[in-house]
Parts: structure tokens; sequence; C-alpha cells
């Protein structure tokens, strides 16, 4: 078997899906935001003319409900859901890139436990994975626009993160950098 050109080893547990999730949430959570502030002002607006006590108070509840209350509600729930989805796992994914593909090695273990076994592998060629969104210290590299493998920088084990985005760059895909 060949040698890979960059290998990475980065755990995998709730923080590190839940900071992928807010990353991809935000522009829509900022968006619905925007829109529940708005129907609550016009509806604040409209009652304003009938009774401005209750005009006024539709209005901030719902500038506090669209920018306080629904965020929060979202990201508990997101830290809900990981929680049942992880059930005290951990896990531990290898990946290495070759001249064509990558392959992604995934292994688990209870969290109480160091002992990790594997339970999964995937090789992926180049051509199809979508992007590469640089959020540091995350690399998320899409395989479609809604999931992607996590990357922590901090977790290279051969070459560089700037190495390997010059890489992947020249394999075809666009990266994004955002800060």
């Amino acid at each position: 078997m060949e040698e890979p050109l960059f290998k990475n080893t980065s755990r995998m547990d709730e923080k590190e899906i839940q900071e992928f999730q807010s990353f991809a949430l935000k522009k829509t959570m900022t968006l619905y935001s925007v829109i529940i502030a708005l129907v609550c002002l016009g509806a604040g607006i409209g009652l304003y003319f009938v009774s401005s006590y209750l005009g006024i108070a539709v209005a901030v509840i719902g500038l506090l409900g669209a920018f306080v209350l629904f965020p929060y509600v979202i990201k508990e729930s997101i830290k809900k859901q990981n929680s049942d989805v992880f059930a005290n796992k951990k896990f531990l994914n290898t990946f290495e890139f070759f001249k064509n593909d990558m392959l992604v090695t995934s292994e688990q273990a209870d969290v109480e436990s160091s002992k990790f076994e594997r339970n999964a592998e995937e090789k992926v060629n180049y051509k199809d994975l979508y992007k590469v969104v640089v959020y540091f210290p995350y690399v998320f590299i899409y395989i479609n626009e809604s999931q992607s493998f996590i990357l922590n920088q901090k977790g290279m084990t051969k070459g560089t993160v700037e190495e390997l985005l010059k890489f992947l760059s020249q394999n075809g895909l666009k990266i994004t950098i955002k800060k």
C-alpha cells in the first residue's frame, strides 16, 4: 500500500459536532431570527394603533424572542440531540490523503475506556468531494451540501494544514476560509 502524503488524526465528540452544526446553521438561524423579528415588529406596529402598550409589548417580545430565545432554544436542541446520538461514546477519525483519494478510518470507544475499536472505513475520491471550509481550529471537508468530515488542525501527524489545503486546492476543491 502506498504511503499517505498527509495524515490527520482527530477526535470527534459532542463538542466537535456542535461546533460544526453551529457553523453550518449560522446563516439559517440569522435568516429565521430576522423573519421572526420583522413579523413581530409588523404586528407590533399594527397593534400600536389599537393599544400602544400592546403594540410595544409585541414588538419588544418579538425582538427578544427572535434574537435571544430562538437561538438559545436551537442550540440547546442541538446539544440534546448530540448527547442522545453520542450516548457516552467517543470517536477517533484518521484521515490519510493519497494522490487521488483519501481514506477515512473511524474508531469508537466508551467515554470511560481508552481502548478504541475500528468501526468504519471509507475511501473517497477527491472529485466526489463538495468543498473545503476552514473555520479555525477545524477544517470541514464537505461530502455534500450538509455533511462534512471534521479535521482538527492540531491533529496533523504528517504534513501541515497549509500544505494539505494547497494539495486539496490543486485537486479541484474550492477552499473557503471563515473567520
